[in-house]
């Protein structure tokens, strides 16, 4: 993705309660059953302090990826942990596309987009037209500064 285009992160929450978008702009996000988490996750096998979601500096200069760390701000693990395709993982740094497990009914699915000048909103290497995602990604307020 290049400097002219605006980065926009969003997460698509999938468990028992069903899926919604969560649009990423912050530099933490706590993720787990209990209601007090910033991205709560409907599942009972889900940990109440599940995960960690941390903003980091990419190497393109002005640009951040997020990375996803199993267990709670003091460090403990949660019960079922991440699982990334058939493993499980500690913590990963999200790629687009990346679906992570939570727990037997529930996932996150990272998604990066880029907003191309004339208005095209870029998915990787596809522009997407009248979609939710091309939306989603043109209805977020631009990136915030690193910090």
């Amino acid at each position: 993705m290049t400097n002219a285009s605006q980065q926009r992160h969003f997460l698509i929450v999938e468990d028992a309660g069903g899926s919604r978008e969560v649009p990423l702009m912050r530099i933490k996000y706590t993720l787990g059953r209990d209601p007090t988490n910033d991205i709560q996750v409907q599942s009972q096998f889900v940990s109440r302090q599940h995960a960690l979601l941390l903003r980091l500096p990419a190497a393109e200069l002005g640009h951040y990826r997020y990375r996803l760390i199993d267990g709670d701000l003091q460090g403990h693990p949660s019960a079922n942990g991440l699982v990334l395709g058939e493993q499980r993982v500690t913590s990963h740094d999200l790629q687009h596309g990346d679906a992570v497990v939570l727990g037997r009914d529930a996932k996150v699915t990272y998604y990066r987009v880029a907003w191309q000048p004339g208005g095209q909103v870029r998915l990787d290497d596809t522009t997407l037209g009248d979609s939710a995602m091309s939306k989603l990604a043109q209805a977020q307020q631009p990136e915030p500064p690193l910090s």
